[in-house]
Formats: C-alpha cells, structure tokens, sequence
C-alpha cells in the first residue's frame, strides 16, 4: 500500500460533508467500490479525502492518479478551482470559492502594479503630471478588475 499524505492546507479547502452526505458516500462506496481515482501531488492527497478515509476504514479498494504540478501555488488554485465545478456547494461555500481563487488574481495584479508604479518612481517624479495621469490609469486598471470579478462571481452564483 502506498504511503499517502494528508496536508492540512489543502484538506482545509475542502467543505466538510454533511453527516448524510458522508453516510450517504459510505453507504456507496461499500456497495460499488471507489470508481473515482484519488488525486495525489508528490504522494500528497489533493481531492479524494472523504473517499480516502471511508476507503482506508473498510478496506476497499481505490486507484491513484498523480497530477503534476510546478508549484504548492498552483496545487492550491487547482483545488479551489476543482471545488468550485463540484454541485454540492452551497451558495455561501461557492461564493467563498470564488472570492478565494479570484482574490489571489486580485492581490497579484495590485502587487504588480504597485511595483509598477515603485519601480518608476525616480522618472515619474520629475515629470509630476505624468505622475498623476499614471496612479489614475491603474485605479482604473484595478476598478476594471474588481468588476470583472464581481461579474464572475454573479454569473457562478446564478448556476
């Protein structure tokens, strides 16, 4: 048997079931057998945790699948993006998804463009009134996005 790895960030993405939904996922996987593959990065479970434990309790049997990934960031947003596709998500849990996967966009592109405007510094405090012009066009940038996400977000929540 494989050694897998639980990581506690990542098992903290994942919504808990309800008490019927994890007996009503026993109850199946007693009956049928684990269909679906567990999802693991570097011996590390990434989807698959309920399955695992109800699998590892009873003895059943259950295929492995490796997913590479370049970055711990990246397994991070496939997980929040994986969860966000699921259909027993609440709409509270959806939108919490969303604000997740979506808010590490938003944080990027601030930090971007706060370096951005960091990094000419020098050159733009000669030239004041360009200075002005510029700390507009990326107030407006960051605007754009918000409102972009929020748009996302409205269209997830109407599905």
């Amino acid at each position: 048997m494989r050694n897998i790895t639980i990581d506690e960030e990542f098992k903290s993405l994942l919504p808990p079931l309800s008490k019927e939904t994890y007996a009503s996922l026993e109850e199946n996987l007693l009956r049928n057998g684990c269909r679906d593959s567990l999802v693991l990065w570097n011996d590390t479970l990434i989807d698959g945790h309920n399955r695992y434990e109800i699998c590892t309790k009873h003895g059943i049997p259950f295929d492995i699948f490796n997913k590479e990934f370049g970055t711990r960031e990246e397994v991070l947003a496939w997980i929040v993006s994986s969860q966000v596709s699921r259909r027993n998500l609440t709409s509270d849990q959806l939108s919490s998804y969303i604000r997740l996967h979506h808010g590490t966009k938003l944080d990027k592109a601030i930090s971007k463009a706060t370096n951005d405007v960091t990094e000419g510094l020098p050159e733009i405090k000669k030239k004041a009134d360009n200075f002005s012009t510029l700390i507009i066009k990326y107030l407006n940038v960051l605007v754009i996005i918000v409102i972009l996400i929020m748009k996302q977000e409205a269209y997830y929540l109407k599905k």
